[in-house]
């Protein structure tokens, strides 16, 4: 038993001098020390918190690869450190990561998914598609960013940058930080071969941040027309090619070019919005 206990502390020291390159799960251990049959407490510590305790810098498993999606403008997926895997701008996955990220607790079903982007194919060729690129994703991004329980597939959110969320974080408190994150339309030209579902949820979700962005930019307009009348009109201009029928963005560019002294601007952008609702 002695000699059994000698080898544990030999096998404990070993790893504690190579603990920086260990690459496997060492949880089970963590905390731990191993006491040998001597009742020495110098020696019982000797190998103090293995593998590794409070004290040490052993942190469990890896940290996830930082994940960033891109929805305003063309999408894109990217890994923040190191070259991007092909697989991240195929468009079957890219629908499925950006759905994920945007979903209630980023979470959703497999038969869910299974509708939205694979409904045109029998059941069993679609499910075998769906763990086919659950598999790609994860050799990818790594097992843990894409998890299952039970039918549910999460997203985790271990550093992850969405633009959308960012923007719907700020655009009622900060529209200011909100308005640089509006580089385009919400997944513009973005489009899934035989999903239909997908295109559907796309078009109601561009409409929705169409509103969205064009009271984002009025706010932030809102908050520069007294000082720079230029910016509170370009924003004002902005909102109103999101939402041509927005009478707050109209509103905000008549004062704005009647505060800079245009007069012609103020009495033009009123004549424009009263003929498009006019002719709509």
């Amino acid at each position: 038993m002695a000699a059994l206990a000698l080898d544990r502390v030999a096998i404990a020291e070993v790893l504690v001098r190579k603990r920086r390159h260990l690459s496997h799960d060492l949880r089970a251990f963590a905390g731990r020390c191993y006491a040998t049959a001597r009742a020495d407490p110098r020696q019982a510590n000797s190998v103090e918190h293995v593998i590794f305790g409070p004290s040490g810098d052993f942190k469990g498993p890896m940290a996830l690869t930082p994940l960033k999606l891109v929805c305003f403008g063309p999408p894109c997926a990217r890994l923040v450190r190191g070259k991007t895997p092909p697989e991240l701008c195929w468009h079957k996955h890219l629908a499925l990561l950006t759905y994920l990220a945007l979903s209630p607790n980023h979470s959703r079903t497999r038969d869910h998914l299974l509708g939205l982007l694979w409904a045109e194919q029998p059941e069993r060729a679609a499910r075998k598609a769906l763990n086919t690129a659950l598999n790609r994703l994860r050799d990818a991004l790594g097992e843990a960013r894409l998890r299952s329980e039970g039918d549910t597939l999460t997203l985790s959110d271990d550093r992850l940058d969405v633009d959308v969320l960012r923007f719907l974080a700020h655009a009622e408190s900060e529209p200011q930080a909100a308005v640089p994150l509006l580089r385009g339309d919400f997944l513009e030209g973005f489009h899934v071969k035989d999903a239909p579902e997908f295109e559907d949820w796309m078009a109601r979700e561009r409409e929705r941040y169409h509103a969205l962005a064009a009271a984002a930019l009025v706010a932030a307009g809102e908050r520069h027309v007294t000082t720079e009348f230029a910016k509170a009109a370009d924003l004002a201009r902005r909102a109103l090619a999101l939402a041509p029928r927005s009478e707050p963005a109209v509103r905000l560019l008549m004062r704005a070019g009647a505060l800079a002294g245009d007069l012609a601007t103020a009495v033009g952008a009123y004549r424009e919005f009263a003929q498009r609702l006019k002719t709509e």
